[in-house]
């Protein structure tokens, strides 16, 4: 290197030196005159330096390149090779790979696990001890009552003295449907008085309303015997033997009846039944109706419904009569109004009218007329 910048100084030195005597020429011509054969030395001179020189710049950058430092030149890509392979390569993977499955992994496991599973098994528990509590009213004396959705039965009622007590107390109980305690207190009755008429007349309603219809029968024929005349005992009887299958014997119930009944509302009502069993029974029902009521007072309910099957009025008037009343016994007369007109509409062929007149009974909900338990079987009969 150095023996190359000697060079280059000696080159340069003897340029300077040729540009020096090129200018004292030049001051020379100016002052002296120089003969022509000396001034053609100059040019040569100044081509060989300039051909020095070039020669010198050549072998200079030759050497330089033959010896110029690879290692340097490695170290420096080396140098550069460390900062792009290292931070690029460190930054990148750790860090991101360590954020993302920290901040994902825990908070959404334990947010959703804890709430989930603790809230679940406390409220099961808590119902179940509710339904415990059911068994108690199935305790009561009579499951019967419970298809009526009557409530409670009255528990540890006292014991009374007399028999008429338990029946009035009876009758209390089925007025709330409580069959079972009235048929318990109608049994102490009889135990005080085994031919007490009002009491076996009450037990047979009872076992009627419960749905034991032979034991009603049995009743009713008990109170029949202890009272002949018992009107209500036979009506009740005749009642159930027309939907037990015996319209001849219901027949026979209705007839007694009509001639002991004192009053006028239930005989009416007995000859309606006794023209609905003859005609069950292949008898001529209607031309006895007309017969047996030609001296009736009809202005009286169910007065007009007797009109109606002897052809005085049209249905028209029975409706209108039906709703022509106080509301303490519009539910009556729409119930028993209802029945015989769909009575009247099966008997002459239209049971589609039929149908829908028994339908609007139990739409009546009354459910404690004699009415109500025929139009069901009436619909029964109906779908057969």
């Amino acid at each position: 290197m150095s023996y190359i910048l000697e060079a280059l100084k000696k080159s340069d030195a003897e340029r300077k030196l040729g540009e020096e005597a090129v200018k004292d020429g030049a001051d020379l011509n100016l002052n002296i005159s120089v003969p022509a054969g000396p001034r053609k030395s100059w040019p040569i001179k100044i081509g060989a330096g300039f051909t020095l020189v070039v020669l010198v710049g050549l072998s200079a950058t030759y050497v330089l390149n033959k010896k110029a430092p690879q290692n340097g030149v490695h170290r420096v890509v080396a140098v550069a090779a460390k900062p792009n392979v290292g931070p690029v390569v460190t930054p990148i993977v750790k860090p991101l790979a360590k954020a993302v499955v920290k901040s994902v992994a825990k908070p959404l496991a334990e947010p959703f696990v804890t709430p989930v599973v603790t809230p679940v098994p406390k409220p099961a528990p808590k119902p179940q001890p509710k339904p415990k509590l059911d068994p108690k009213p199935s305790q009561n004396p009579a499951p019967k009552p419970a298809v009526n959705f009557r409530p409670i039965a009255k528990p540890n009622l006292p014991p009374l003295t007399s028999a008429n007590a338990y029946v009035d107390r009876a009758w209390g109980s089925m007025d709330d449907a409580l069959y079972g305690q009235a048929i318990a207190d109608l049994d102490a009755a009889l135990t005080l008085e085994p031919t007490f008429p009002k009491a076996w007349f009450a037990h047979g309603w009872a076992n009627e309303k419960s749905g034991n219809e032979q034991a009603a029968i049995q009743d009713y024929d008990r109170a029949i015997e202890a009272k002949p005349d018992h009107a209500f005992a036979l009506f009740s009887r005749g009642f159930l033997h027309l939907y037990t299958g015996n319209p001849q014997a219901a027949v026979v119930d209705f007839v007694r009846t009509q001639g002991v009944a004192t009053d006028d509302t239930l005989r009416l009502y007995s000859r309606l039944w006794l023209y609905l069993s003859r005609e069950r029974a292949g008898q001529n029902g209607l031309l006895r109706l007309r017969e047996d009521t030609k001296h009736e007072v009809l202005n009286i309910w169910p007065g007009p419904l007797v009109q109606f099957f002897t052809g005085n009025i049209d249905v028209k008037a029975v409706l209108k009569a039906i709703e022509t009343t106080t509301d303490e016994h519009l539910q009556e007369r729409r119930a028993t109004g209802y029945f015989f007109l769909g009575i009247f509409e099966q008997l002459t062929g239209n049971n589609h009218n039929a149908r829908s007149y028994f339908e609007k009974v139990l739409a009546t909900g009354a459910i404690q007329y004699r009415q109500y338990d025929a139009a069901l079987r009436e619909l029964e009969r109906l779908n057969r």
